[in-house]
């Protein structure tokens, strides 16, 4: 491995851990239930959909700052 390959790999963004990503679909699962009253398999498919959503956020937002990085350096290619 090169010494610039070493040092992308250091800086690069390392996002939100899976764990907060389902910790954050199962608080907005129990807010909606307590809020709207939804059954159980309306909060299980809200905790799902709720950390989908977050993690595509959080690859959105790391694919997004790697891309503005590499122009900003020029190692575009």
């Amino acid at each position: 491995m090169s010494q610039r390959e070493e040092g992308e790999r250091r800086t690069s963004n390392p996002g939100l851990p899976i764990g907060a990503t389902v910790l954050f679909g199962v608080v907005l699962s129990l807010v909606m239930r307590e809020v709207y009253g939804f059954g159980y398999w309306i909060t299980l498919l809200t905790t799902v959909v709720g950390s989908l959503v977050i993690g595509g956020a959080d690859q959105l937002i790391r694919r997004a700052a790697t891309g503005r990085r590499e122009r900003a350096t020029g190692d575009g290619g």
